[in-house]
């Protein structure tokens, strides 16, 4: 994402992932690194933010694998259900 910095906040970053997704339509799989780090996604905004990749994945069927550095204890209002945690 350093090569994107006007990706500033969490619709550009979803936008961004249409983005990929309209360009190649055979992903199955796509992981995202260190999601806290870019796009102003914060922990009081992850919520929506996992929400609208389950979206995105229920639609295009693509998996999401999501890294971020925080406890699940932190994760307040996050719903896991359809999610694989790996510690």
């Amino acid at each position: 994402m350093e090569e994107y910095p006007h990706i500033t906040n969490s619709d550009e970053y979803i936008g961004f992932i249409y983005g990929i997704i309209s360009s190649d339509h055979d992903i199955d799989t796509m992981f995202i690194d260190g999601i806290l780090r870019y796009a102003d996604v914060s922990l009081g905004n992850l919520p929506e933010f996992i929400e609208r990749l389950k979206i995105i994945s229920d639609d295009f069927g693509i998996n999401f694998t999501v890294s971020l550095s925080a406890e699940k204890e932190e994760l307040i209002g996050v719903d896991f259900s359809n999610c694989e945690i790996l510690n």
